[in-house]
């Protein structure tokens, strides 16, 4: 249904993955690897909840500035993760994230 996915884009004004084309989100891919992906690697082995908690947030900013829905959501439940002490949850989606699975 056209409809739930345009309410979906105008509620945060970000664009679905699936509405990127095949170029844009090779270009994203790219810029994932070099803003996200190392940060994400590291954190999966120091598990440092401060920087966590930041990387989260800088996962929304990210998500904005390429705007790509599916990042904003990640943002969102790592978010929600770590304030719960979700542990495993947090590395499920560094895993995601490092693996370049949230975007596949």
């Amino acid at each position: 249904d056209d409809r739930g996915s345009a309410a979906e884009e105008s509620q945060t004004g970000l664009t679905p993955w699936q509405h990127h084309s095949d170029t844009q989100r090779q270009r994203l891919k790219e810029k994932l690897k070099e803003l996200l992906i190392p940060e994400a690697r590291e954190l999966q082995q120091s598990g440092d909840p401060e920087a966590l908690q930041a990387f989260a947030h800088r996962v929304g900013g990210v998500a904005r500035e390429l705007d790509v829905q599916e990042l904003l959501d990640l943002s969102v439940q790592l978010d929600t993760a770590i304030t719960e002490f979700q542990l495993d949850r947090v590395q499920h989606l560094l895993d995601e994230l490092a693996g370049g699975r949230i975007l596949a």
